[in-house]
């Protein structure tokens, strides 16, 4: 994945973009690095998620079982876990534009996991530009649920950092 290069700055809008899925989507964070920009989104909690979470929990116990049933009939092939409930947000359709008409492409993401079900992380590339004086963040869904939040730079949070 290389260097995201030099820390920028952040900012946290929590931002409700729309919902994927019947699954509502926040903006929570950007980092901004020289090179990288990295957004952060997680789903926020309703009947949908917690209707998967209790499937989930069922089909892992299920797969649970099966393992140790496999384990004990001496088989060396290991039954395939279930889908994290929150792999929704993996399929997510994020666009990243902002005032300079910078080409944002996608470098990668991670969604769903142990303790982080209905949180995921966007890499994109390149970094901001300096010039650039608005970041939009856009979810363009089929469910058609095009919501943006625009995040003016000028709010960015820069650390001071020590020498």
């Amino acid at each position: 994945m290389g260097s995201g290069g030099d820390f920028v700055g952040a900012f946290s809008p929590a931002h409700i973009l729309g919902s994927s899925e019947e699954t509502p989507v926040v903006f929570v964070t950007a980092e901004l690095w020289t090179h990288r920009l990295f957004i952060r989104l997680c789903a926020a909690q309703n009947e949908r998620t917690r209707s998967l979470d209790a499937e989930s929990a069922a089909e892992f116990e299920r797969f649970s079982r099966e393992v140790r049933a496999t384990r004990e009939r001496g088989h060396a092939t290991r039954p395939v876990p279930p889908d994290q409930p929150g792999e929704v947000l993996s399929r997510v359709p994020l666009v990243v534009s902002d005032d300079l008409g910078t080409a944002y492409g996608s470098a990668g993401s991670s969604a769903a996991g142990t303790q982080t079900e209905w949180r995921g992380e966007w890499y994109f590339e390149p970094g901001v530009p300096k010039a650039a004086s608005v970041l939009t963040v856009r979810l363009d869904t089929p469910e058609g649920s095009r919501r943006a939040c625009d995040v003016p730079l000028r709010d960015l949070a820069v650390p001071s950092l020590p020498d």
